[in-house]
């Protein structure tokens, strides 16, 4: 039986906790740095940057924040969204469209993980990818963002 002493315990607990849910919802809200790239643009959270890398057939390169890194494929030799299937390295699917383009968020296991990637297909091919990434979902609403110039 729990006395009524410990009642104001038990509430400072449960607040605690669902203020803790709320602060990684809180994240996901705040994208209002837009990064225009090279073929596309994409909605962070303030204080990211884009760093270009050499491609030798595609754009590539990774946008960070200096501790969360969400790398880019942009070019003809990306995989179509319409080819992305589930396979017994699939942890889920999900096929959607972004900004009207039809695209597949496809989280997988990998070699030292797992892969959370986005395949977007319009004006171009994109492919947005995390290796272990700690929070789907923040990631997620990022990849929502993607638009073709």
């Amino acid at each position: 039986m729990i006395t009524l002493k410990f009642l104001p315990f038990a509430c400072t607990a449960l607040l605690i906790v669902l203020f803790q849910g709320c602060k990684k919802e809180d994240e996901t809200l705040l994208l209002s740095n837009e990064l225009e790239l090279q073929f596309f643009s994409i909605k962070t959270p303030a204080g990211w940057n884009v760093v270009e890398e050499q491609g030798y057939d595609s754009y590539v390169g990774y946008i960070t924040d200096g501790e969360k890194t969400i790398h880019f494929d942009q070019g003809t030799y990306v995989s179509d969204a319409g080819n992305i299937s589930e396979d017994e390295n699939t942890i889920y699917l999900e096929r959607l469209t972004i900004q009207g383009d039809p695209a597949v968020i496809h989280k997988e296991k990998a070699e030292n993980g797992t892969i959370l990637s986005a395949y977007i297909q319009g004006k171009g091919k994109t492919r947005l990818y995390v290796r272990n990434p700690a929070n789907d979902e923040f990631y997620k609403a990022i990849f929502k963002t993607h638009s073709f110039n």
